[in-house]
C-alpha cells in the first residue's frame, strides 16, 4: 500500500512570489487587451476613413458604440480598460494582503483603492 503525502504548506516567500505573478498577469492582460482594442479602433478608423473623436464620451455610450462597430467605441473602451487596470490591480493587491493576514498593508492598499474608486465615480457623475 502506498503512502500518500501531502505537500508542505507554501512558505511566505512562495506565497509572495505567487501574489506578484498574479499581479503581473493581471497587469499584462489589462494592457494587452487595451492595446488590442485601441489598435482595432485605429485600423477601423483608417479603413472606414472616419475621423476620431478628440474626447471620450460617457462610459454608458461606449457599449452602444462598440455594438455599432464604431472605431471610437473600440478606442474609448481600450482607454477605459487601460485606466482601470491599475485600479483593479490595487484592489487585487489589497485582497492578497488581507489573505496573508498583513492588515497594515492591506488597510493602506484598500484605502488607496477606495480613493481611486471614489475618484472615478465622481468623475463620471
Amino acid at each position: 500500500m502506498q503512502k500518500t503525502t501531502t505537500p508542505p504548506p507554501a512558505t511566505k516567500h512562495e506565497r509572495s512570489e505567487r501574489v506578484v505573478e498574479q499581479t503581473i498577469s493581471l497587469f499584462r492582460i489589462g494592457y494587452i487587451l487595451s492595446f488590442i482594442l485601441v489598435g482595432i479602433g485605429l485600423v477601423a478608423a483608417l479603413v472606414q476613413d472616419q475621423p476620431l473623436s478628440s474626447e471620450l464620451g460617457p462610459p454608458q455610450d461606449l457599449l452602444e458604440e462598440l455594438l455599432d462597430l464604431d472605431p471610437n467605441g473600440f478606442i474609448g473602451t481600450g482607454i477605459g480598460i487601460m485606466i482601470l487596470t491599475p485600479v483593479v490591480m490595487t484592489v487585487e493587491v489589497a485582497i492578497n494582503f488581507f489573505r496573508e493576514r498583513d492588515t497594515r498593508f492591506g488597510t493602506i492598499t484598500a484605502v488607496v483603492a477606495a480613493i481611486l474608486i471614489v475618484t472615478f465615480g465622481l468623475a463620471f457623475t
